[in-house]
């Protein structure tokens, strides 16, 4: 067993209640018995038992965490720089993962409230939810990070994406490039949907061939089958000359695939991803992509949903500007 509260006072020759004082710095302990309780207890190695001083507080110091997917590496660098964030105020991290499944979210959020979590930060799932009542009746402060539901009352912090793929289209459309595909997922998928429509709102502004190309599954795979089949589709020539993606992963699955087959990334098709994951930057062909500043995304979440338990400063919805990332693939 470790060291406690009762061997520093039988070494210090004082009270039980005067050690705890001294410890916590209540300011009850003249400033002599104080010192010589916090030298013993550096010598003994104390190290205090903060389960138990929550529990009397009737806090946990920890924050809750809801992913998707930890698989994706745009998660898990949200986790990375979330649990930096959390650490700078006190507070633990507790994750987990929702599998994009609802019942399973909706398990989460039940499982950190049995675990006496303090606040809640939640990143949506990547399918449609019309339901989510269960996130706006839980009963501790929370925040969304990366994105939200639509009509949900959750302040959430996120990245403005629809500028952001007007912000693409425009470039792409400035290089002289007239027949573009949007690669992308289900259309009820609010972050998906405000991708589409500066893509579409920008082409139509351009006057420029815009098509939208959804991915049976929203996968590297499937990427890979929706780049194939574009391939067959265009018969003796490539029917676009430049793909615009979802995110990375997607992207990242249409330039090897298009290289596999010999067509050649930018020169015969420009495709350009989103989010500046780690692989954007080390890919073969290094991804144009539209960066989402993941590290304040955490930062602002973090910090809102923090000082609002500590100090009950309100919390608001943010959103934070993006910046295209000029790589090879364009």
């Amino acid at each position: 067993m470790g060291i406690g509260i009762k061997e520093i006072a039988a070494e210090a020759g004082v009270s039980i209640a005067t050690v705890s004082l001294a410890l916590n710095d209540k300011g009850k302990v003249n400033e002599e018995t104080k010192q010589r309780v916090l030298e013993i207890a550096k010598q003994l190695n104390y190290i205090p038992n903060l389960s138990a001083r929550n529990l009397v507080k009737k806090k946990s110091g920890m924050i809750g965490l809801i992913i998707p997917d930890i698989t994706n590496v745009y998660y898990a660098d949200l986790v990375f720089h979330l649990n930096l964030e959390v650490r700078k105020y006190g507070y633990g991290l507790l994750i987990a993962m929702s599998n994009n499944s609802v019942e399973s979210e909706k398990k989460s959020v039940r499982e950190m409230l049995q675990s006496r979590v303090e606040g809640l930060i939640i990143s949506p799932l990547n399918i449609p939810v019309k339901d989510f009542s269960y996130l706006e009746n839980a009963p501790i402060p929370k925040i969304f990070a990366a994105a939200h539901y639509l009509n949900s009352e959750i302040p959430a912090v996120e990245c403005k994406l629809r500028e952001g793929y007007e912000k693409i289209t425009n470039a792409i459309a400035d290089s002289g490039r007239e027949k573009l595909v949007f690669l992308t997922g289900n259309e009820n998928v609010l972050t998906l949907r405000e991708r589409e429509e500066g893509f579409l709102n920008c082409c139509r502004e351009r006057g420029i061939h815009g098509e939208i190309c959804r991915c049976k599954e929203f996968t590297y795979e499937g990427a890979c089958k929706a780049a194939a089949e574009m391939l067959a589709s265009g018969k003796d020539c490539f029917p676009f000359d430049a793909i615009v993606c979802a995110n990375d992963m997607l992207a990242a699955g249409v330039v090897n695939t298009l290289t596999r087959e010999g067509i050649k990334v930018p020169e015969n098709v420009a495709v350009v991803g989103c989010d500046d994951v780690i692989f954007a930057e080390t890919a073969a062909v290094r991804l144009t992509t539209l960066r989402q500043n993941i590290r304040k995304i955490a930062e602002c979440s973090a910090e809102q949903l923090l000082l609002y338990i500590q100090d009950g400063i309100p919390m608001h919805t943010e959103r934070i500007e993006t910046e295209l990332i000029m790589r090879d693939s364009f």
